[in-house]
């Protein structure tokens, strides 16, 4: 549900030396704060990730490696909605998750000392 074409926008920078330990992280959509968080709050710290995945797969450079969502709290329809330890109540999850963005929605994530990529949603033809 996640992987299809246009569905994975990177930036047209990555900062390498950038220490990923508490950078803040959100997502806005059509100018409203949608979810915010901080990279301390993963189940998994990053390096801890980058080590087993390593140990698994041969990681080369230029690989990306997607951590997913942070954090406790996400909007939907502007209000709160708060996320269960460790993702296991789906009926929260779902609208957080998997938003039903339309065409023409502008979304911009930022991360701290990276920068922002602000996008917007089209129709595929």
């Amino acid at each position: 549900a996640k992987d299809f074409p246009t569905s994975c926008p990177l930036g047209p920078w990555i900062k390498t030396s950038l220490d990923t330990s508490d950078l803040e992280v959100s997502l806005s959509v059509n100018g409203k704060v949608y979810h915010q968080g901080f990279t301390r709050d993963f189940i998994y710290d990053i390096p801890r990730v980058v080590s087993f995945l390593s140990s698994r797969y041969v990681l080369e450079p230029g690989d990306v490696v997607l951590m997913g969502a942070m954090g406790r709290e996400a909007h939907v329809d502007g209000k709160s909605a708060d996320f269960v330890d460790r993702f296991t109540d789906l009926a929260k999850i779902r609208p957080v998750a998997y938003p039903k963005y339309q065409p023409g929605d502008r979304l911009v994530v930022r991360v701290q000392g990276v920068g922002e990529l602000p996008f917007s949603v089209t129709r595929a033809d």
